[in-house]
C-alpha cells in the first residue's frame, strides 16, 4: 500500500493548494522515491499529480527540481514520456529562471530523439529497427518530441543553434525515406512526420533573431555555431537554402509536405 498512500497524499496536497508548502520537504522526496519502485500505472498517476502540484506551489518547488529532473531522465525512454514533458513544461511555467540550469540535460535527451542516423536506419531496416513495431513506436516518440519542442521553445531559446540544424538533418533523412520508400511506415505517417518537422522549425525560429546564414552554415559544415540563433520574427529565412536543396534533390510527393517546407 506504499504507493497508494503516496497517491493519497498527493491528492490531499492538491486540495490544500499553497497550504501544503510546509510539508513539501517531507513528501516530495518520498514521492520521487515511490516513483522508482511502484507499478507503471501508479507511476503515471503520480507524475501527473506532481506536474499539477508544480503549478500550485511554484517557487516553493525550487529545492526539488534536481530530484524531479533525475526522475524525468530515468523514465525518458518509457511509456511515461508524454507526462514527463507535461511535468517539465509545468516546472518551466512555475519557476522559469530556475529551470535554465537543467536545460542542457534536456537538450541531450532531445538531440538523441532527433538523431537522423536512427531515422536512416529505418530505411535500411538494420538492427532492432528491422521490427516494424519498433519503427512505429520510434515514430510515435519522435512525433511526441517534435510537438513538445514547440511547447518548450521559450525554455530552449538559448539552444536553438543546436536544435535547428538537427531538425534540418532529420528532415533530410525523412525526405530520403519518402523518396526511396520502405521503413515500415505508411506514406501518411511519413508525410505527417515531415510536415511536423518543418512546422517545428518554423515555430522555433519565428520567436527569435537569427544571425545571417547561421543555421545554414552549421547545417552544411556540421559545426555548431558559437552564438545563439537570431532573426526577425516571422522570417526564419536562414533555413531557406537547406529546404531548397531538399526540394530540389528529394521533391515530396505529398502536397502538404511541400506546403510546410515552403511556409517554413
Amino acid at each position: 500500500h506504499h504507493g497508494t498512500v503516496a497517491q493519497a497524499i498527493m491528492f490531499i496536497f492538491q486540495s490544500l493548494r499553497v497550504g501544503c508548502v510546509p510539508y513539501l520537504k517531507t513528501v516530495v522526496p518520498h514521492v520521487t522515491e515511490t516513483l522508482r519502485i511502484c507499478s507503471s500505472t501508479l507511476r503515471e498517476s503520480l507524475l501527473k499529480q506532481l506536474a499539477t502540484l508544480s503549478l500550485i506551489v511554484r517557487e516553493h518547488l525550487r529545492p526539488y527540481i534536481a530530484e524531479v529532473f533525475d526522475v524525468a531522465e530515468e523514465y525518458w525512454n518509457s511509456p511515461h514520456l508524454a507526462t514527463i514533458f507535461l511535468l517539465i513544461a509545468n516546472i518551466a511555467v512555475a519557476v522559469p529562471e530556475d529551470i535554465k540550469k537543467f536545460v542542457p540535460r534536456l537538450i541531450r535527451r532531445l538531440l538523441g530523439a532527433l538523431d537522423d542516423s536512427q531515422v536512416a536506419d529505418w530505411a535500411r531496416g538494420s538492427g532492432s529497427d528491422a521490427n516494424p513495431d519498433t519503427v512505429v513506436e520510434q515514430a510515435r516518440k519522435l512525433t511526441l518530441v517534435l510537438a513538445n519542442l514547440s511547447t518548450l521553445r521559450n525554455v530552449l531559446v538559448d539552444y536553438l543553434h543546436i536544435l535547428v540544424p538537427s531538425l534540418l538533418k532529420l528532415a533530410d533523412s525523412l525526405a530520403s525515406i519518402s523518396t526511396n520508400g520502405g521503413a515500415g511506415l505508411s506514406r501518411s505517417t511519413l508525410s505527417d512526420l515531415e510536415v511536423l518537422v518543418f512546422k517545428t522549425i518554423s515555430n522555433l525560429l519565428e520567436t527569435l533573431e537569427i544571425p545571417t546564414n547561421l543555421v545554414v552554415n552549421s547545417y552544411f559544415t556540421e559545426k555548431a555555431p558559437k552564438t545563439s540563433l537570431g532573426s526577425e520574427r516571422g522570417l526564419p529565412s536562414r533555413v531557406v537554402h537547406p529546404v531548397i536543396r531538399i526540394l530540389r534533390d528529394k521533391p515530396p510527393s505529398d502536397v502538404a509536405v511541400a506546403v510546410a517546407m515552403i511556409e517554413s
